[in-house]
């Protein structure tokens, strides 16, 4: 209908004809059923798909507006004109369909990975992979991207692979390595994998369920220079360093070795620009999701819970932080490492009966805050729980039997204007990956802990 109305919108070849191609889904070359290329600077463009978007929002109520497109590939070089439109003329209309998703309370999905187009962007192009031999220069390229995507934007980045012997590409990028790798491992493309077996489609998301959740979890970092040493981008050493601020009091450093084989390597960086501050107990807990290859998914069905593959264990504790920090290790080939950097003294372990698959201080709408007493051993915590109820985990020394483990509801004042007194709460002293912890369910609501 619109190619009839403005025929004059499209773009012509040097032979005057439109152009056509074959669109992703009926991979007919010989046979192209589609305009590819149109004056993507028309107003009048922009409001027709404007206008489309609004009436998906409002005819099928969409929580999620996802496009198959990219704003690169609406523009092409117009012979008639003698003018090719550039795709940042074609700004206006995705901008102005996220607005009309916004305002009606969805979200904006689309194959574009820049913050200014989507609330959640991938790619599948070329300068978003990198062949063997250069990953660091793929590394800083997702780091600039990383630097103007605002906090709570996940990226995704997923790549296309040969159909012989192996894949072109190699994943370089640390924020997402443990779901990269997975992704390179099972083979996912968007030739034989999205297209025509929609059973192998939902296999993927069914196993690849705990990277994914990692990811969400991980959605609120921002990307900060720790001057980490050595300097990978220097040449200095196989083992590439990411540093992120997750909120006032943690961060996370992400480490991938390159090499094929473990790298014994010792890695020093800064404290500070994490959000951390000097003198303060803090808590260094090394993360680590197993290698897909190791995992088995005979069991797995699209009913399963999501398995905790995450294992955590505790790796250092500093009565006072310093400056900087080390670690040295024989760092695994192939699959990321995060250290989660910490001054709160308490962790999520799940919300609502579903388990966090990384212990974190801040996640699902559960913040943490509080303070360590490193002479008693006395942890107080400040909780905001959104949900029905939340399970923390506090750790605590290792020659300790149980904890004595106190609450008070800050949001229920009595009529005087007191705030309640504090009230027994059921505790149990468990080891998780070698690390003895409290552990203890809250209510929904702001809650003030003691633990001792």
């Amino acid at each position: 209908f619109f190619a009839g109305e403005h025929p004059d919108l499209f773009a012509r070849g040097p032979n005057g004809q439109r152009y056509l191609s074959a669109t992703d889904y009926n991979m007919d070359w010989a046979n192209p059923i589609a305009y590819r290329f149109f004056d993507s600077s028309s107003p009048v463009l922009h409001d027709f798909w404007i206008q489309r978007a609004a009436d998906r929002l409002d005819n099928i109520r969409l929580d999620v507006l996802y496009l198959d497109c990219s704003p690169s590939v609406s523009s092409g070089m117009d012979w008639r004109r003698h003018m090719a439109p550039q795709p940042e003329e074609s700004c206006a209309m995705w901008q102005g369909m996220m607005e009309e998703a916004h305002h009606r309370g969805a979200a904006m999905f689309h194959t574009y990975p820049v913050p200014l187009f989507n609330d959640l962007g991938y790619s599948e192009f070329g300068w978003f992979a990198v062949y063997r031999a250069d990953w660091r220069q793929y590394v800083m390229r997702q780091a600039v991207q990383q630097t103007y995507n605002r906090r709570g934007r996940p990226i995704i980045v997923l790549g296309h692979f040969d159909s012989g012997e192996g894949p072109l590409i190699q994943w370089a990028t640390t924020p997402v390595r443990f779901s990269s790798a997975f992704l390179h491992n099972i083979r996912l493309s968007m030739y034989n994998f999205g297209h025509g077996n929609p059973r192998k489609e939902a296999d993927f998301y069914t196993h690849a369920m705990p990277w994914i959740q990692a990811i969400f979890e991980l959605r609120d970092r921002r990307i900060v220079n720790v001057h980490a040493r050595p300097r990978w981008w220097a040449d200095e050493t196989e083992l590439e360093v990411q540093a992120y601020n997750l909120n006032k009091s943690s961060g996370l450093v992400v480490l991938m070795n390159h090499e094929d084989e473990p790298l014994e390597e010792k890695v020093t960086f800064e404290t500070k620009p994490l959000g951390l501050k000097k003198g303060k107990p803090t808590w260094v807990w090394r993360m680590e999701l197993p290698h897909p290859h190791t995992i088995d998914y005979s069991s797995v069905t699209d009913t399963s819970p999501i398995r905790r593959l995450a294992q955590q264990e505790l790796v250092a504790y500093h009565a006072k932080l310093p400056k900087t920090l080390s670690n040295s290790e024989g760092w695994p080939a192939n699959n990321a490492v995060m250290l989660l950097v910490t001054q709160i003294p308490a962790l999520v372990e799940s919300v609502d009966g579903k388990p966090s698959q990384l212990l974190l201080p801040e996640v699902y709408d559960v913040k943490v805050t509080g303070v360590y007493d490193d002479a008693t051993g006395r942890v107080d915590l400040l909780v905001s729980n959104g949900h029905h109820a939340a399970t923390l985990l506090v750790p605590i020394a290792t020659d300790k039997k149980d904890t004595d483990v106190r609450m008070r509801r800050l949001d229920q004042i009595h009529g005087a204007g007191v705030l309640p007194g504090f009230e027994g709460v059921a505790s149990k002293v468990i080891v998780l990956h070698g690390q003895r912890f409290s552990r203890f369910t809250i209510p929904n609501g702001t809650q003030e802990l003691m633990i001792q």
